[in-house]
């Protein structure tokens, strides 16, 4: 059996199975545990290394508090990491253009949420009633991804643990 014969047996068993293939540290699709090489639990230290130590932590004065630090992603615009106790505990995603389990795109339309999203408990948005909050939690319930939409576009989404994605605000 070749290479490639091999390759596409594995992919048909595991789609056949029902099992997610890992995502490559090249596919930035943001997924319950993380996007990335970026798992959720991961610690700073580990993440870091992960961006070829290019994180830089907030200074202690200027953080929201003593617990949370929230930082943007060097070489992805657009992709936020919040650490909760030093574990990466949420990823925030804002980019146009990025993606999000299930085949939906930051600026696409809403309508692409169904088929991925039905089962996703839906809300106003916190501080506007015209945008909607798409909360859809993991098969166990320990991790979760909420997507807001706005005028019918998809505005932005978060993953990760369950209670850091229930957060509104980034560490507070």
């Amino acid at each position: 059996m070749t290479f490639r014969n091999l390759a596409i047996a594995l992919a048909t068993s595991s789609a056949l199975a029902g099992v997610t293939p890992p995502a490559s540290a090249a596919d930035w699709t943001l997924r319950f545990d993380g996007v990335g090489p970026l798992k959720i639990g991961m610690t700073f230290v580990q993440a870091n290394a992960q961006l070829q130590r290019r994180l830089r932590r907030t200074p202690d004065d200027l953080r929201a508090s003593e617990f949370c630090d929230y930082l943007e992603t060097p070489g992805h615009p657009g992709i936020n990491l919040m650490f909760v106790n030093d574990k990466l505990a949420r990823v925030d995603v804002s980019r146009t253009g990025a993606r999000i389990r299930g085949g939906v795109v930051i600026g696409g339309d809403e309508s692409s949420l169904l088929p991925a999203y039905s089962s996703a408990t839906k809300a106003p948005g916190a501080y506007d009633a015209s945008e909607t909050e798409w909360t859809l939690p993991s098969p166990d319930g320990r991790m979760a991804i909420r997507i807001t939409t706005a005028a019918h576009h998809i505005a932005g989404a978060v993953g990760g643990d369950a209670k850091s994605v229930g957060y509104i605000e980034e560490c507070n």
